[in-house]
């Protein structure tokens, strides 16, 4: 009895995550509609410009002094530390080491047709690449970086207008950097 009752709640559930499936909500349709504008965007823009009906404009640097509102700052600098986190399991499984203080380094507007369209930030931690045959840092056992190359892990996500979908492509991953002045 019990396997028949499991396998009507198995149809049940699987009905209704069909039906969910095929309804989606406004902001699942606004953030469909936004991956596949930064599909195009990302074809027809380079580090530093666009190419019509795109264009873009630097919001927040954070080595520059401009207002900018407090809340949407904020906004920006969580979603770049949720975005972090993925670091784990992509780039800090090879030979680089974070001091895990993601800081926002950038915001980016994004315009088709100078109509806000959505945000590009930039985020990154200092880090070391400990693959050299000088650096004495071996994962837990030593956490001496002496003699590992010193840089940022940077990376860009894409964010769409509610704040609700972000992320990245592989021509915004995560990459290390070394720079030690601009550390």
């Amino acid at each position: 009895m019990w396997k028949k009752n499991l396998i009507v709640i198995s149809l049940v559930l699987l009905s209704l995550s069909t039906l969910l499936a095929d309804t989606l909500s406004g902001d699942q349709k606004n953030d469909q509609a936004f991956r596949k504008e930064v599909s195009k965007l990302s074809e027809l823009c380079t580090a530093t410009s666009c190419k019509e009906p795109y264009s873009k404009r630097i919001e927040f640097h954070y080595n520059r002094k401009k207002t900018i509102y407090v809340k949407f700052k904020k906004a920006m600098e969580v979603i770049a530390i949720e975005q972090a986190q993925i670091w784990g399991d992509t780039i800090l499984e090879g030979d680089y080491v974070a001091d895990c203080k993601t800081r926002l380094d950038q915001i980016t507007s994004l315009y088709k047709n100078d109509k806000l369209i959505g945000y590009l930030i930039r985020y990154s931690e200092k880090a070391w690449n400990t693959s050299s045959k000088d650096c004495q840092y071996h994962s837990s056992e030593n956490e001496n970086l002496e003699g590992c190359i010193q840089g940022r892990i940077i990376e860009s996500s894409y964010v769409s207008l509610n704040f609700k979908d972000y992320f990245n492509t592989e021509k915004t991953w995560a990459v290390f950097r070394s720079n030690p002045s601009k550390n």
